[in-house]
Formats: structure tokens, sequence, C-alpha cells
């Protein structure tokens, strides 16, 4: 059986790690809304909410890091071809 090459053109992977930058920057403006959130409610009885935002400033701020790095990869083949 003959070897198979999946190859991809440089635009989808150029659309690609276009992709994952956006959300990249999505997960990072995610991160600055649980912060205020956390921030708001550091004076307050807001125990459960300030759970859930340090539980959301986690995974966006692993979401933004993982995206980023993807995306940063995908560019460097697309453009080492």
């Amino acid at each position: 059986m003959a070897d198979s090459k999946i190859t991809i053109a440089r635009p989808t992977l150029a659309l690609a790690g276009d992709t994952l930058a956006a959300a990249s920057k999505l997960c990072d403006q995610l991160n600055l809304l649980f912060m205020m959130i956390e921030r708001g409610n550091d004076e307050g009885d807001g125990g459960d909410v300030q759970l859930l935002a340090q539980i959301g400033r986690t995974l966006t701020s692993n979401g933004y890091n993982n995206f980023g790095m993807i995306a940063d990869q995908i560019r460097e083949g697309g453009a080492n071809g």
C-alpha cells in the first residue's frame, strides 16, 4: 500500500491560524471580564461568584495560551511550507 500524505493549502493554514488567533483574543477578553467580576466581588459576600470567576479566569487563560500557541505553530508550518 502506498504511503499517503495529506497536504493542506497555505491559504487554509493561514485561515486556521487566523481563526485560532481570534479564539485566543476572545479568551483573553473573557479573562478580563472574569477578572472584573472577581474584583467587583472582593468586598462583598460573593463566595460562589468569586469561585466561578476564578474558574472562568483559569479556563480562559488556558484557552488564550493554547489557542495562541497552536495558531503560531500553524503559521510557522505554513510559512515553512
